[in-house]
């Protein structure tokens, strides 16, 4: 007998208004529209494959939309069972657009670093924790470079300095503009005043969670920070914002 997972998802991306099975790489899945009594959701069968190796191919599937159309994705809860595609009653909270025009293919990924970068995205523009969102853009760069000190350098800081100057992003370069008129190193700033001080709570700065003042500064950041993951993403790594 078949099994199957039952992934109910939560999607400001583009989804199907009608069930629709989609091919991504090798594997299939079922896609399900959510409606005023049912969620979204996505199913596959488990067929020569294990449930941790179906959760992996519905979260890089998931990735790949947060990715494509910059909007947020996430699980809700999940299920297994013999049977296959079924309904999941709404949540209050859910959200129900969705469009018909949705392809019967998706392409997958090879190359890990794009398939983690694409993960890191997908879980930074959907936390619901705006120092949490920022760090989770952090981590991209990352990606890209180190941080420890070489020459009394940092690998991150330099990397960060360099790329500022190649942001276009409308939003993110007035906030830089703003930011220079307190501070003479701006990629010191968004490393000591962002990254460190959410990550790290033994040393000042240090970001409090329930300072408003620090939720607005971040939050004004991070167009910023933003902008520099996505440079890194799609000039780096060769990820294009489609998936027709």
């Amino acid at each position: 007998m078949s099994k199957w997972l039952h992934v109910v998802i939560r999607c400001e991306a583009l989804w199907p208004d009608h069930q629709k099975e989609v091919i991504f790489g090798e594997h299939s899945f079922i896609l399900r529209p959510g409606s005023n009594n049912a969620e979204k959701s996505i199913h596959i069968k488990m067929d020569h494959i294990s449930e941790l190796d179906a959760m992996k191919y519905v979260n890089q599937f998931l990735s790949v939309l947060a990715w494509a159309y910059d909007r947020r994705v996430e699980k809700i809860y999940s299920s297994t069972g013999p049977s296959g595609p079924q309904e999941f009653s709404r949540l209050k909270d859910s959200i129900k657009g969705q469009n018909e025009v949705f392809p019967n293919s998706i392409d997958s990924y090879d190359d890990p670093d794009k398939v983690l970068a694409m993960a890191l995205y997908r879980e930074a523009i959907s936390i619901n924790s705006i120092p949490y969102r920022f760090l989770g853009f952090f981590k991209i760069l990352n990606m890209f470079w180190n941080e420890k000190f070489q020459n009394k350098k940092s690998p991150i800081i330099e990397g960060i300095r360099e790329t500022l100057l190649k942001i276009k992003d409308v939003e993110a370069a007035k906030r830089i503009k703003a930011i220079t008129k307190d501070e003479k190193d701006v990629a010191e700033y968004l490393y000591q005043s962002g990254r460190c001080a959410i990550a790290h709570a033994y040393q000042s700065p240090v970001v409090n969670p329930d300072d408003p003042e620090d939720i607005r500064r971040l939050y004004a950041d991070m167009p910023v920070i933003r902008a520099l993951a996505e440079y890194k993403m799609e000039n780096d790594l060769g990820l294009e914002r489609r998936i027709f």
